[in-house]
């Protein structure tokens, strides 16, 4: 693949470039430094999994990381704080697979949606959240074009945000950065299952559970009401076990 606006070093590091790179990650590259005036590749290697190009971009530095094992590609610049992701796979609508953000404990995952229809004014937005032992995925529709992503990045990968429990404080997150009457949004706790699904503003569907000592509570929205269900989880005497006295060979004890 001919890319003009991509150079080398030396001819060292051009024959190593294209003995190493496939012709899908040469399509990568050529998609992410078409809006640079100039690219030099400095050094290609592998570390591990993965084959890195490293690139003089105008004034950035940039890392290609295609990874092998997660076969995706991961681009970094030093004047960005996110990574562009892209799929190792070559699919027939090639596109940026999405975004990566990391601060401290917290990583972010942005989904790129495209959208196909044009008539539709709504935005989708996707987002998974990881922070500590916690995993949370953000689905977002605008009605009304008024969610703004840059105060919502500067809320959730804010330094003093240490941790984030369950659906409850994700969504008081989010009421803080926006105003969420003009949105469709779902906060789904991956880990828990728990749920919590606001329309305009507007609690359709709740679910969130939490162990107390031997007690597991859950509490989930039926008919505009909310109510509670409790489960004892207690360890069993060996006497109370019946399976145990049957499970002998030959179905005796």
């Amino acid at each position: 693949m001919y890319m003009k606006n991509l150079i080398f070093k030396n001819n060292d590091v051009e024959e190593e470039f294209y003995k190493l790179c496939d012709s899908h990650l040469l399509i990568i590259i050529g998609d992410f430094i078409q809006d640079y005036q100039k690219s030099v590749v400095t050094k290609v290697y592998f570390e591990g999994y993965k084959l890195n190009v490293l690139l003089e971009a105008d004034d950035e530095l940039i890392t290609i990381s295609f990874n092998y094992r997660e076969l995706l590609t991961y681009i970094s610049s030093d004047k960005k704080d996110y990574e562009v992701i892209y799929d190792n796979h070559p699919h027939q609508f090639f596109t940026i697979k999405g975004y990566r953000y990391q601060k401290d404990n917290k990583v972010l995952l942005k989904e790129n949606i495209i959208n196909t229809d044009f008539k539709k004014k709504e935005k989708n937005y996707s987002y998974t959240f990881y922070i500590n032992n916690h995993c949370y995925t953000i689905n977002i529709l605008d009605y009304e074009d008024s969610f703004n992503e840059k105060i919502f990045l500067q809320y959730i990968l804010n330094k003093s945000l240490l941790d984030i429990a369950n659906i409850n404080e994700m969504y008081v997150l989010m009421v803080n950065s926006n105003d969420i009457h003009g949105l469709k949004l779902e906060i789904i706790d991956k880990l828990n299952n728990d749920i919590l699904l606001s329309n305009r503003g507007n609690l359709e569907k709740y679910r969130i559970s939490y162990q107390e000592d031997e007690v597991v509570k859950e509490v989930f929205l039926k008919d505009n009401k909310f109510y509670e269900k409790e489960t004892v989880v207690k360890e069993l005497n060996e006497n109370n076990v019946l399976i145990k006295k049957i499970g002998g060979r030959y179905g005796k004890r």
